[in-house]
């Protein structure tokens, strides 16, 4: 467990009495409304300014048609979240609707056995919507990535991490340039387990990041006890961390390390929390990158990591790279040494279907 302190202003609500405080001014159409709101997932209270905008007619699932009561809700969370909700005559909550992060997303309700009975189509339909395509060839290349990128709105210069593997370029008119090479293993490691360093407050266990749980150490332990550096250490955690977590599935939203070491299923978030746990657990600092990948045909979202272990290199668990091929594009933004879960991908929801790429010679 962690403790928080946040201090909330006189008359905060917690995001389950927002529902009841805007049904209670459901019947004042076209005032607005102002509220702080403390977040459950962000741990942290945000301002939302709500307008009740009267009677709107809605389609719900099964061909059922209401007359709903249309609010819009304005948050002061990056650059300023819209959500619109719609309330059926009885007040009851019929269907919701996010646009603000690229991707519209519209949430419906209905029954139970219709939710369940869909599948894994939502699922498909949010990563064929997010994945972003290249003008150009297709990059080939896994140890040297070079494009133009623009960013449809907003700065695109400050949604791209400068590293010493990913170089940004000058702005020339809307485009910058983009050049990222492949880490190479170090020529001298670091020597293991490492001597304390500059990097150390990267050791530290999080919500997610459970450095410090028994199993998590434990485990650690038993993968890097006769490492020869630290460079071989982090090998066998990435190497053990691919071939373990098993079911590849995106069922789980953010499993924290150890119900991932526990479960042995999750997707890129998973395998990464788990990879940069164990590093930890086992003295090397280790830190989570959010971006894009390249897979097949497109580059998609994803999560990676990578260690220090003389130098820093980057880790790609999920895919199995040791280290990450160059078609890794990391993207700023977000607190990743975050105790919540949205914070970690602020950097990628800034993004959405607004990054625009063309590979180059």
């Amino acid at each position: 467990s962690r403790t928080h302190e946040v201090d909330l202003p006189a008359g905060a609500l917690f995001e389950e009495a927002v529902g009841y405080y805007v049904h209670e001014r459901l019947g004042d159409v076209g005032s607005k409304h102002g509220a702080v709101v403390f977040n459950g997932d962000m741990l942290l209270p945000m301002s939302d300014t709500f307008t009740v905008r009267g009677r709107e007619a809605l389609s719900l699932p099964n061909g059922v048609e209401v007359e709903a009561t249309a609010v819009e809700h304005l948050f002061d969370w990056m650059d300023g979240v819209r959500l619109i909700e719609w309330y059926d005559p009885a007040g009851q909550l019929v269907a919701t609707e996010m646009d603000a992060l690229g991707v519209p997303m519209r949430v419906l309700l209905t029954t139970r056995e219709d939710a369940t009975g869909m599948g894994d189509a939502s699922e498909l339909d949010v990563i064929l919507a997010t994945k972003l395509t290249v003008e150009g060839p297709d990059p080939a290349d896994p140890s040297r990535f070079s494009a133009e990128a623009r960013l449809a709105d907003g700065d695109v210069q400050a949604a791209l991490v400068a590293t010493s593997r990913q170089r940004v370029g000058e702005a020339e008119s809307e485009w910058v340039t983009l050049d990222i090479r492949r880490d190479t293993p170090p020529v001298s490691a670091a020597a293991f387990p490492p001597p304390p360093g500059p990097h150390d407050d990267l050791l530290a266990a999080t919500v997610y990041v459970e450095a410090d749980d028994p199993a998590i150490v434990e485990q650690a332990r038993s993968l890097t006890a006769t490492a020869e550096d630290s460079w071989a250490a982090i090998e066998r955690i990435n190497r053990w961390v691919y071939a373990h977590v098993r079911d590849k599935t995106l069922d789980k939203g953010f499993a924290t390390a150890r119900q991932t070491l526990d479960s042995r299923v999750g997707d890129c978030t998973e395998h990464t929390m788990l990879a940069v746990s164990l590093a930890r657990a086992a003295g090397i600092p280790a830190r989570i990158l959010a971006g894009v990948v390249w897979q097949r045909d497109a580059f998609y979202y994803h999560f990676w990591y990578e260690a220090y272990v003389g130098k820093w290199i980057a880790m790609d668990p999920t895919l199995g790279q040791t280290p990450a091929d160059a078609r890794h594009i990391q993207l700023s933004g977000g607190e990743l040494e975050s105790d919540t879960a949205l914070e970690f991908g602020e950097g990628i929801l800034r993004t959405l279907n607004r990054l625009e790429l063309r590979t180059r010679e």
